[in-house]
């Protein structure tokens, strides 16, 4: 199980230089872009603006703006380096708000070198204004929040630390934006008690009705994870409720993404370790009328070239198929401890979920280790390797499905 070492990984920061060679399995899939220098490495996934634009981050400690060309072409633009003034290491994409603003995390950055939430505002001459929001480490505050927060309707954030907290285990934050332009955090849980959750690494999801959901990689009754609801009390306090804990078996375990509803209030998510093969599943979760949760596995992933070890979430397409990758493993060999990992997609029937592969990675011969989607208007596919290509800084490639 790597599961552990995917984490340092992504949290350690290794560097991979790798030559470039990939395989293409379909015209549809091409890189748009070759990552190198501070943008080399790009983490976790990309957002779309208004115009079409993919905003990111990257390991190498850049906010990254593609703008497409005519042609088809695309071009970089550093639009933030999160150099020793901010301590770099932003690996968890970004968040935009209605105005265009972008905010993200620095794992490490802050006054106490402990993490940080910051704000990129657009100036109207160009370029971007940097401005942090909260350091944290401070008594019992969260440290080191490695995913960008989520927007709540009235502008308000919501994110995780990977640890800190009353229990040193992970926390669940709120910052609120004041009139004078500050902004006031608040720890609305702290993981780690008795059975609950350790070491959320995942983004929070919204339900209709204000509730956050997520996940821990830890922790729980089986010591395998969590997927947790947060709800909202009148006292501005907030209610934690398990709704599943893996490790019971071949549930699957170590979830390191986040959960999304269906149109009919069913999570879906992935976890990195466990399943039949002990490689990782895709999952569901579903409620019952007493309230209970009950978990569907999916997809058990290390079967065969199947790929491995998905470290990143699920996307609807507009058909309720259901796309995800593979951090590692799938039909290209790979030598040595090199990330590969592949795109696919599980498609519903009337008793259950076909998989189907649609890229195949291999770092140590082209852009390797796959990390989330998006679909733009249109219905094409969007996403980043973490290593490999040209430059040996991974890429961003398009599907079209």
């Amino acid at each position: 199980m790597r599961t552990r070492q995917l984490q340092s990984a992504r949290l350690l920061f290794s560097a991979l230089f790798l030559t470039f060679a990939f395989a293409m399995p379909a015209s549809s899939q091409t890189f748009i872009y070759q990552f190198s220098g501070i943008a080399g490495s790009p983490l976790d996934h990309m957002i779309f603006d208004s115009k079409g634009n993919l905003y990111g981050t990257s390991l190498g400690g850049a906010v990254f703006k593609l703008t497409p060309q005519s042609g088809g072409t695309w071009i970089e633009t550093n639009i933030a380096n999160l150099d020793a003034a901010h301590f770099s290491y932003s690996i968890g994409g970004v968040t935009m708000d209605s105005k265009g603003n972008l905010f993200g995390t620095s794992v490490y950055g802050g006054t106490r070198m402990l993490g940080s939430v910051y704000e990129l505002l657009p100036k109207a001459s160009g370029g971007w204004t940097f401005k942090t929001l909260h350091a944290f480490g401070a008594g019992t505050d969260g440290q080191n929040p490695n995913v960008a927060p989520v927007l709540d309707s009235s502008g308000n954030l919501y994110g995780v630390t990977l640890n800190g907290g009353a229990n040193k285990l992970g926390t669940v934050y709120r910052l609120t934006p004041q009139s004078n332009g500050s902004w006031s955090e608040k720890v609305i849980h702290s993981f780690g008690s008795g059975t609950d959750g350790q070491y959320p690494y995942a983004s929070l999801t919204f339900d209709s009705s204000g509730n956050l959901y997520g996940t821990t990689d830890a922790g729980g009754a089986y010591g395998g994870g969590i997927v947790y609801e947060l709800t909202p009390k009148s006292n501005g306090s907030y209610s934690e409720k398990i709704l599943y804990n893996f490790g019971s078996g071949s549930d699957g375990g170590t979830p390191y993404s986040n959960v999304i509803f269906d149109s009919s209030g069913n999570l879906y998510g992935t976890t990195a370790g466990g399943g039949a093969y002990g490689f990782g599943t895709a999952f569901k979760l579903t409620k019952n009328s007493s309230g209970a949760w009950s978990e569907t596995i999916l997809h058990s992933f290390g079967n065969g070239t199947d790929g491995i070890e998905p470290i990143t979430g699920l996307i609807f397409d507009r058909s309720g198929n259901l796309w995800g990758t593979t951090f590692v493993g799938g039909a290209i060999s790979c030598s040595g401890d090199s990330y590969a990992g592949n795109v696919f997609e599980l498609t519903p029937t009337s008793s259950s979920w076909t998989e189907n592969v649609f890229a195949n990675f291999c770092s140590d011969t082209g852009p390797g280790g796959a990390e989330g989607l998006v679909f733009d208007k249109s219905g094409n596919l969007f996403g980043l390797t973490f290593a490999g290509g040209n430059y040996g800084g991974g890429a961003a490639f398009e599907i079209i499905p």
